[in-house]
């Protein structure tokens, strides 16, 4: 189930990318395992992986979930 804040938003997500700002996942615990994609709906990116280009792996996981649901 998504967290209370995703489902006052979109309650009907199917998936959802948490966009955080410069370093943030640094201050927040992110255990890889119970809260990412696959386990959960959601995945988070810094956005300075974007801007460096080091998204890439996260990329390829929302264009796969994407291309299974058209």
């Amino acid at each position: 189930m998504p967290p209370p804040f995703i489902r006052e938003v979109c309650p009907e997500a199917d998936f959802t990318v948490i966009l955080l700002g410069k370093n943030t996942y640094r201050a927040i615990y992110v255990d890889p395992v119970r809260d990412i994609y696959p386990s959960v709906n959601r995945l988070y990116l810094d956005i300075m992986d974007i801007e460096y280009n080091q998204a890439g792996e996260e990329i390829d996981t929302i264009s796969q979930f994407i291309c299974v649901r058209l």
